[in-house]
């Protein structure tokens, strides 16, 4: 009799949860955080991420679940390897490359490189004149360790170095002005159930770039805004998935001379702090429906932009399964349609 009662208190949060995020679906905006330090790494690191909404924080994504929450990783009971490619609009691209395994007697490792930018960048002088074109972009290294302290409750910390390029049209790196950057993600998963599990992650609890320039005096840092995540996963049957996550986002304000400003630039020895605004809240949402064993179809919500995509098994031998995902990017900014495919395995 406990356990009904259990289960029927655990549907009726869950509606409630469900109904709070419809009602407030017509009141969000566009993500407060997209002009801010890190922005390359919120768009999404593979398919099924990107086509649920962004809402994996407690939903297992073997082959880059790091990315969603490091304390997925203690979950991991075998070597896995997860590609993505992401044939983007406007010349951009992500890549991402992941090799998670299972370490005896109850932990997991993962690592993780992960590089964005844009290619045919047209350069352009002071009074407008063509120069030469350049292209951008930012590598991510990540290391990712994750324990399982009890059967139901799970630590996990993301170790993040970050370094960019800039390249002209000779492959000649600009070496008088470079970029460097330090990040740690801590995560924690709760499993209720096999049916109900909660995460919650704190995104760059430490983070910050330094940019150098050689020909100046001035070094400038740039903080990365803090972003604090709560969600859940509930398995309705074997082949229904629902996923949903709230991020919070806590946004750097800089001191400089004179007083605040809502800059995230900081020469050395100005004041930083932390703020939280109304407006970041940002509301994540996705529904995975299994129609065979081999076909998965994905629909997602991120604030108010939809998403979908779907998940193929493809067997190569006796006991292997490559997993191909796919997701497509409408382009809600009309930038164009973006193609996003990632390969997952594992052995």
């Amino acid at each position: 009799m406990d356990q009904v009662n259990g289960n029927r208190l655990m549907y009726k949060n869950f509606v409630i949860l469900i109904f709070l995020i419809a009602s407030n679906i017509s009141l969000l905006k566009s993500d407060i955080i997209g002009g801010y330090s890190g922005s390359e790494t919120r768009y999404g690191s593979n398919a099924r991420e990107f086509a649920l909404g962004g809402a994996l924080i407690a939903s297992q994504n073997s082959g880059f679940s790091q990315f969603s929450n490091p304390a997925l990783i203690a979950d991991v009971k075998e070597r896995e390897i997860g590609i993505s490619f992401f044939s983007m609009s406007l010349d951009r691209f992500i890549q991402t490359y992941v090799y998670n395994m299972h370490l005896p007697p109850k932990a997991g490792l993962g690592i993780a490189i992960y590089r964005s930018g844009t290619k045919n960048i047209i350069g352009r002088d002071q009074i407008g004149d063509l120069t030469q074109n350049f292209s951008n972009s930012k590598i991510y290294g990540i290391i990712t360790f994750a324990i399982n302290f009890t059967e139901n409750f799970k630590l996990g910390l993301n170790f993040k170095m970050s370094k960019s390029f800039l390249i002209n049209v000779g492959d000649i790196y600009f070496r008088d002005i470079s970029d460097n950057g330090i990040g740690i993600d801590l995560g924690f998963l709760y499993k209720n159930s096999d049916n109900f599990k909660i995460g919650i992650r704190l995104k760059n609890l430490i983070g910050k770039n330094r940019w150098k320039y050689s020909d100046t005096e001035k070094n400038y840092s740039i903080y990365v805004p803090k972003i604090l995540s709560l969600g859940f996963k509930h398995l309705h049957s074997k082949s229904f998935t629902v996923v949903a996550q709230c991020d919070i986002s806590i946004l750097p304000i800089v001191k400089n001379e004179n007083e605040y400003n809502s800059g995230i630039y900081a020469q050395n020895n100005n004041e930083i702090s932390f703020r939280m605004s109304k407006e970041s809240l940002l509301y994540r949402f996705g529904i995975e429906y299994e129609i065979n064993k081999l076909f998965k179809f994905r629909i997602g919500l991120k604030s108010d932009k939809l998403s979908s995509g779907f998940g193929m098994s493809i067997p190569i031998i006796k006991y292997y399964t490559i997993l191909l995902d796919y997701a497509i990017d409408p382009g809600h900014e009309k930038e164009g349609i973006s193609h996003n495919f990632s390969w997952r395995i594992k052995f």
